[in-house]
């Protein structure tokens, strides 16, 4: 299947607002790593006595603020374990608890009543145990294999849980995209020659999603080394680092061009699978401004392979928003040292985080740049209830003053994304968002219009009445990013579910799941 060239239409996909699962276990596990293991017996022939326990909601608490949705339930297979295959020790847990851990992490295939976690369930030995395997529910297994039949119900437990029906969709197709019992979602990862490889830039905050994803897809369940078997092609293509393989901005995107033109010469003349969707079932990820543009020279990937970026921007001519995604632009999670360039910040006082924030709202960075900063520095640089400084800060005091604020701006600058993004939300200080033609970061899932405050660009000159009259929306709106930011935050997918690189995938998945690819019998797994 061949996808078209892109439009310069704006096309929306405004589905999705999210419920986060918890990272549960990385102080847990921190603390009893140590610890010596249970003598397990030796192998034997044995007839385990299997009994089934079933949870019996749908939903899971795992914080008071977090809700996820169990989509499994677990066989106990009574005097049995497992030898070896352990994950991490929860002391004094009951097994309810350690089925909540164990739905959290999908790396955990069950556990033991000793409180270990188990990565494989496989080979089970006689013990004075229990082993609990983690299945799918049947009932989320019925919503999954027929959602529109099940609407009805899922709008009732909807209603009965206190959780939006976007919520209980999207995890149902997160959960689908990572535990199909039939099918997973497998991702293949092209292996260039020596001369293709360019070593990935370690360490760029500003451009760091990049190699996140690169580095968490090389560790993922996900990722199958059988081309055969794979759903999705990742071809790796490091384009912050090409780019800077000169100092001239146009002699690196050149650079960068030309060798994104060789890599996709390369699969295609040493491996069929490309031939076969044409690319559709192709993607890329680059978080540098140049975009889907380092694709220029190369038309095959750019009118038809997924495009995973930061520059989200449907006035650039390369982005094209009904096949490509826009990226959460910021690889740090709370934030502690990752603002105004990656420098250490130190803790702020907790303390002086109040409800009632000093500032209505903020901006800091170039006001020269783009074709509304300007009109912000004009206009209110001088405003009693406003910061705005034309410039970089100390990033304690950067730290400071978005605690400090109810409304951080997020301004087009010389492109239309902005790490500022993630500073705001880890703050909790309401995104106000004046950039036209900007896609927000994974838009299918996350329902920006709930928390968030989308204006266009003309209307700065009313902002500040605008914000005026929604300040007594700040605390519901604050509620509900904590509860999206998850979705948003580059968190190790091994201990959480839901996070940035779970949901490139599942934008990924949804979008391949529209291609259809016809391969040779030769190619089709057995």
């Amino acid at each position: 299947m061949v996808r078209s060239t892109c439009k310069p239409q704006v096309i929306l996909a405004l589905l999705g607002a999210i419920a986060g699962l918890s990272t549960l276990l990385a102080a847990w596990l921190g603390a009893y790593e140590g610890l010596a293991k249970p003598p397990f017996a030796e192998p034997a022939d044995v007839a385990h006595q299997v009994a089934r326990s079933r949870l019996q909601s749908t939903l899971v608490g795992v914080h008071t603020d977090v809700m996820h949705l169990n989509v499994f339930s677990y066989d106990q297979f009574v005097g049995a374990d497992v030898d070896g295959q352990d994950i991490g020790h929860i002391q004094q847990a009951t097994p309810m608890l350690l089925q909540q851990v164990c739905n959290a992490m999908p790396s955990c295939a069950g556990f033991n009543t000793n409180g270990w976690l188990k990565r494989d369930v496989a080979r089970h030995v006689a013990s004075d145990a229990d082993l609990w395997v983690k299945t799918r529910d049947p009932v989320t297994a019925s919503l999954l294999q027929d959602q529109p039949k099940n609407a009805p119900f899922i709008q009732e437990f909807s209603r009965n849980q206190g959780v939006s029906i976007h919520q209980v969709k999207d995890h149902l197709a997160l959960q689908e995209m990572l535990y199909s019992a039939t099918a997973p979602f497998k991702v293949f990862m092209y292996d260039l020659p020596a001369k293709l490889q360019v070593p990935f830039l370690e360490g760029d905050y500003k451009y760091g999603a990049e190699v996140k994803f690169h580095r968490m897809l090389e560790a993922s369940p996900t990722r199958t080394f059988s081309p055969e078997l794979a759903d999705a092609f990742y071809i790796p293509l490091p384009c912050t680092a090409m780019r800077f393989q000169a100092l001239d901005r146009d002699e690196g995107q050149a650079i960068a061009e030309a060798h994104t033109a060789k890599v996709l010469g390369h699969i295609r003349d040493h491996y069929p699978f490309w031939d076969y969707s044409n690319g559709a079932d192709h993607f890329y990820v680059c978080a540098h401004d140049m975009g889907a543009s380092v694709a220029a020279k190369a038309s095959a990937l750019l009118h038809n392979a997924i495009a995973v970026v930061n520059t989200a921007d449907t006035q650039d001519p390369f982005f094209c928003p009904h096949k490509d995604v826009s990226m959460p632009p910021h690889v740090g999670d709370t934030c502690p040292r990752c603002l105004q360039g990656g420098l250490e910040v130190p803790r702020v006082d907790v303390s002086l985080v109040q409800s009632e924030r000093r500032y209505l709202f903020m901006f800091a960075g170039n006001l020269q740049r783009g074709r509304v900063r300007p009109t912000l520095k004009q206009l209110y640089s001088s405003a009693a209830d406003a910061l705005v400084i034309d410039g970089a800060m100390n990033p304690k005091e950067y730290m400071q003053a978005l605690i400090s604020t109810d409304f951080c701006l997020f301004l087009r600058g010389f492109r239309a994304w902005s790490p500022r993004l993630m500073d705001a939300v880890w703050a909790g200080c309401i995104p106000v968002i004046l950039s036209d033609h900007y896609q927000l970061p994974l838009q299918q899932h996350v329902r920006w219009e709930t928390f968030a405050i989308v204006l266009p660009e003309v209307q700065m000159g009313q902002l500040r009445q605008i914000l005026l009259a929604h300040r007594d929306t700040v605390s519901q709106r604050r509620q509900r990013m904590a509860q999206v930011a998850a979705w948003l935050t580059w968190s190790d997918p091994a201990t959480t579910t839901i996070n940035a690189f779970h949901g490139i995938l599942l934008e990924v998945y949804q979008r391949v799941k529209q291609v259809t690819v016809y391969r040779p019998l030769s190619h089709v797994a057995a």
